[in-house]
Order: C-alpha cells, then structure tokens, then sequence
C-alpha cells in the first residue's frame, strides 16, 4: 500500500468563508480516529478569508476511500451551496520524508 495525499481548495461563496471552515473542522474531528489518516489540516487563505484549504495524509488510496463512505465526509461532499462555491482536489504520493533521501 503506497501513501496518498490529497490537496483540496474550497472556495466559499462570499462572506461564508467561516461558515466553511468549522464545517470542515468537523469533518477534521471526526477523523481523529479513522484507521489511515496520517494528517487532516484546515487553513484559511489570510488574503481571502472566503478560501479554505485542506491537506490530507493517508497511509493507503484504499482507507482514504473508505473513509469518504464515512457519514461527516459525505456530508461535507454535499456542502451547501450557500457555502461552498467552487472546490479542487488533486490527490498525489507524497515525497519521501528527509530521512529516507541521499544528499551527495
């Protein structure tokens, strides 16, 4: 099982930035616990507070799927439009930690 991270950018629709952002630390509390998650972190942009990020470490593709089947996260897949007006995801290996690099 190779490692997965995903990189999201949540851009809420005007003024519902905050609103946005403690929907997805909810979703950030309920993984706390899930079998996989290395890493669930919320930012917002300090320019544009309407702009939440999210950055995501699994050990494995297969338990950040099956996490996605989890009630919050599917819930947080069908945010409201009221608060949520664009979203990009890409999904990508991590780099290797520093540890495991040669340096010449």
């Amino acid at each position: 099982m190779a490692a997965v991270g995903r990189y999201a950018k949540m851009t809420a629709k005007a003024g519902q930035g905050e609103v946005l952002a403690r929907k997805m630390l909810t979703v950030a509390d309920d993984l706390r616990e899930v079998p996989g998650c290395e890493l669930y972190v919320i930012n917002r942009a300090g320019d544009d507070p309407d702009v939440v990020s999210i950055t995501e470490l699994w050990r494995s593709q297969e338990q950040l799927d099956a996490a996605l089947d989890r009630p919050s996260a599917a819930d947080a897949i069908q945010i409201s439009p009221a608060r949520a007006g664009r979203i990009r995801s890409a999904d990508r290996a991590p780099s290797p930690p520093a540890s495991s690099v040669t340096h010449r």
